[in-house]
């Protein structure tokens, strides 16, 4: 729950990060990466409870190897953590997408491409941290020391971060039905203005998505 803590606060930054280029593209990329992070992130924070109350911890250092002991919170918390590492086409790539193609237009320090190092860098971390959670929690050997003998519980538990992880899925496949009248009232909330939002899984091979391969 602390690597997941934390990476809130690193997703919240990116939002902050934004909302500060006081750009319309920006308060759109901002409003809808936080509609995205309610749906992972909840997923994520209640599969890390279903860990506990299964394995009797939730504590790295005792866990791994549960891909298999617990399949179906396995596939919740990992397709919830690709979307937080901004993997296609979950909803979590789109958002970053977008961080990344404003950082490419942005001037800072007079320098072009100074800031789209900077988030590059900040995508690049939120890949790692995605990555230690479903390796760490998932991957490996099954541990003959687990407080308690884990298994998936059942729907009561795992069916609401479910149901969040088929929103991730699509919100991903299809933004604009999904969320795009939510998103078209956020931006407008928050700037004031008609906003015209185009939100879509595939732009074509530009800078961000290159600057997105390489994280």
């Amino acid at each position: 729950k602390a690597v997941l803590a934390f990476s809130t606060v690193s997703q919240l930054g990116m939002v902050t990060m934004l909302l500060g280029l006081g750009t319309e593209a920006g308060v759109i990329a901002a409003v809808f990466h936080i509609i995205n992070l309610a749906t992972f992130k909840a997923a994520l924070f209640m599969t890390a409870g279903i860990v506990d109350h299964e394995a009797g911890t939730r504590s790295m250092k005792l866990l791994g190897g549960l891909r298999k002991l617990m399949p179906i919170t396995f596939i919740i918390g990992t397709i919830a953590a690709l979307s937080m590492a901004g993997v296609a086409p979950l909803n979590g790539f789109i958002s970053k997408e977008m961080m990344l193609e404003e950082a490419a237009h942005t001037v800072w320090g007079g320098y072009q491409n100074l800031f789209l190092i900077v988030a590059g860098i900040a995508a690049t971390f939120s890949v790692a941290y995605s990555f230690r959670f479903i390796t760490k929690v998932f991957l490996g050997p099954e541990r003959e020391s687990y407080p308690h003998h884990p298994h998936d519980p059942g729907p009561g538990l795992w069916l609401s971060p479910g149901l969040l992880v088929v929103l991730v899925v699509l919100i991903g496949l299809m933004p604009m039905t999904m969320v795009g009248w939510l998103v078209t009232a956020s931006a407008d909330a928050v700037t004031g203005l008609h906003t015209h939002p185009h939100l879509a899984l595939w732009h074509g091979v530009n800078t961000a998505l290159i600057v997105s391969a390489i994280a």
